[in-house]
């Protein structure tokens, strides 16, 4: 008679449970911390291709002006104006999205980049500056020169 009872092994253990919610959980811990960084490399991303556009934009005023660099670069409503204080230049403006803000990107001529600063350039060289984002809140700058 003992032996015709049997134990019903239907479901699961309560460790069986626990181990998969442990899973589950540190899975979830993984995806909230690289979520985070993965904004924040879009934003340094977006940053440097508008650097760029920016740039382009530079050349191309010099490119009509006949070699003569602009005197300054506006961002404003989505638009870089980059333009000159100089008789005879025509300004220049570009799309650029609408986040970002002159404080943004600081343009200088006469110098050129050096690593992540700047140094001092031929007056043909100019630089632009800009800060990326770096984890903690902190941020480095960046320079593209032409």
């Amino acid at each position: 008679m003992l032996n015709k009872i049997k134990k019903d092994n239907k479901g699961f253990t309560i460790i069986e449970v626990l181990i998969v919610l442990a899973i589950a959980g540190l899975i979830l811990l993984v995806v909230f911390l690289a979520v985070p960084a993965l904004q924040r490399n879009s934003r340094n991303t977006q940053l440097r291709n508008s650097v760029s556009s920016v740039a382009g934009g530079v050349n191309e005023f010099i490119a009509n002006n006949n070699g003569k660099l602009p005197t300054g670069v506006t961002i404003a409503d989505g638009t870089a104006t980059i333009s000159s204080s100089v008789a005879g230049t025509s300004s220049n403006t570009i799309k650029v999205p609408n986040n970002l803000v002159t404080a943004d990107i600081t343009f200088t001529p006469s110098l050129k980049c050096k690593g992540n600063g700047t140094e001092a350039g031929t007056p043909r060289e100019y630089a632009l500056t800009f800060k990326v984002e770096t984890g903690g809140g902190n941020t480095t700058p960046q320079c593209i020169d032409g």
